[in-house]
């Protein structure tokens, strides 16, 4: 009401050209609408992420294009993660918000990984599990609690393979666990006289492995 009065005001008393006033009004609208899309974007993408609350401060998270880190910062533009080189990535809201995304910070904050090993068939696999297992005990990085796991997962006349079942505190201590569950693997094969396994992919044959009898 109160901008048709104006108008009426500019049109009949100041003699104004309204029409053109309201084709520029509306050609500076529609620029300013285009200009202002992806802030606009942005800015509801992270009002729906606040409500949705998929992730809070401190959360790591991994998005479906294989980005990862740990949330540092949020606000109605873009969303911070310190990834594990330590940099850190701005992600606009309206982007993230049509990823899919894992929070693998949720439900709880500790992370469970495994890695894959393979023997040479020269012990029983009963004997392999547990060498594997006392590795597994060893470490002091992993949690204790609920136990690490060791399945044999393959047995053929090239190798024994196992799978190593742990979990860590945080997804931060997953490098360091990893690393020390290899190392400890390798000392405790070493002691026990156990020898890793050709690759599958190996094009080199052997002839004849020591087997043990019983």
């Amino acid at each position: 009401v109160y901008v048709g009065m104006l108008l009426s005001i500019l049109a009949f008393v100041f003699s104004a050209p309204v029409g053109t006033l309201i084709a520029t009004s509306g050609v500076f609208a529609i620029v300013l609408g285009l200009a202002l899309q992806n802030t606009l974007s942005d800015v509801f993408s992270g009002i729906a992420l606040n409500l949705g609350r998929p992730y809070v401060l401190g959360d790591w998270i991994v998005l479906s294009d294989g980005t990862e880190g740990r949330i540092v910062e949020t606000n109605w533009r873009s969303t911070h993660l310190l990834t594990l080189a330590h940099n850190v990535v701005a992600l606009p809201n309206s982007f993230l918000a049509k990823l899919g995304l894992t929070n693998v910070s949720s439900p709880e904050e500790s992370h469970g990984l495994s890695v894959t090993i393979r023997l040479a068939p020269t012990k029983m696999p009963a004997i392999v599990a547990d060498v594997m297992n006392a590795a597994l005990q060893s470490s002091n990085t992993i949690l204790r609690q609920p136990p690490p796991v060791v399945a044999i997962k393959g047995l053929d006349a090239t190798a024994i393979e196992v799978d190593l079942f742990f979990r860590v505190a945080n997804v931060g201590q997953r490098i360091p666990a990893t690393n020390e569950i290899f190392d400890l693997v390798y000392r405790h094969s070493k002691s026990a006289d156990l020898l890793l396994a050709m690759p599958p992919s190996s094009s080199i044959v052997m002839s004849e492995l020591p087997t043990e009898e019983t």
